[in-house]
């Protein structure tokens, strides 16, 4: 599949620190999120999970993201969203969208994505 759009949508999903359990405050997204795609059944959405690079207690970067990835399908199947059209892929700190060298940097790194798949 490739990515034909990128959903931009307004707010970040959180979790607990160093763990890819959702914080109550990503529900209002996640289900914001939910009713676009159950509005629009034919779209198939590839999930990414992003981190920065400093180091985690008991995993890689890259586990990490893809348990967060798959914290976000999990959310989303809950609310609805059948599990065939939501592709979770956990890319570590390996795509940031800015330096780790300060903590503006890393939050920015550290993210979930919504891409729209054809």
């Amino acid at each position: 599949f490739s990515v034909i759009q990128e959903i931009s949508i307004k707010g970040t999903v959180q979790f607990s620190p160093c763990s890819d359990r959702l914080t109550s405050a990503s529900g209002p997204l996640l289900e914001g999120v939910a009713a676009l795609l159950l509005a629009r059944p034919c779209l198939k959405v590839r999930v990414e999970g992003h981190t920065d690079s400093s180091p985690n207690w008991g995993c890689t970067n890259l586990e990490l993201s893809e348990g967060r990835a798959q914290s976000v399908v999990a959310a989303l199947e809950r609310a609805g969203v059948g599990a065939e059209r939501l592709v979770p892929v956990g890319f570590g700190e390996k795509l940031p969208k800015a330096g780790n060298a300060n903590s503006e940097g890393k939050a920015k790194n550290r993210r979930v994505e919504f891409h729209i798949l054809q």
